[in-house]
This record gives structure tokens, sequence and C-alpha cells, in this order.
């Protein structure tokens, strides 16, 4: 089974379906529903690797596209990891 599959069935995903290995869980926010929760560093990884791009313009991608987007209550979290 993909993460895709364990999900609810009314939560928002990023498409393409590529972007499921950043999936790192569900987030919960006081007042919002349950959203999908991505790890950044994954998703970077992801869009260098599907158009060949380097890691700045990765993230310029997903900061203006993804993380600049608005999709509702149920609009999915990007996470930045803190190692210990």
């Amino acid at each position: 089974m993909t993460a895709r599959e364990n999900l609810p069935e009314d939560v928002i995903v990023y498409d393409p379906k590529e972007l499921d290995a950043a999936i790192i869980g569900i987030g919960r926010r006081c007042g919002f529903e349950d959203a999908v929760a991505y790890d950044r560093d994954l998703l970077v990884k992801v869009f260098m690797d599907m158009n060949g791009w380097d890691r700045e313009e990765a993230e310029e991608w997903i900061s203006f596209n993804i993380e600049g987007g608005h999709l509702g209550d149920k609009t999915p979290i990007i996470v930045d990891r803190i190692e210990p």
C-alpha cells in the first residue's frame, strides 16, 4: 500500500503521484480539518529528480506554487524537519 492509499478519503493531496514519496503523515491544526503533511526536503528532492532542476530551482517552485497556495481548510501542510 502507498501513503496515498492509507490517507482519509477527504484530504487534499498534490499531484503528480510522485509527490507521495514526500508524505509523512496527517497534520492537525486547531480549527481546521486534518491535512496531509509533506516533508519539504523530500518535496525538493522529488522535484529535482522529476524535472532535472537544481535545489534552488526546486525550492523556488515549491515556495511559489505549493507553499503560496491556499486550498481551503484542508490545504496540505509543508513540514521543515529539525534535526536534534
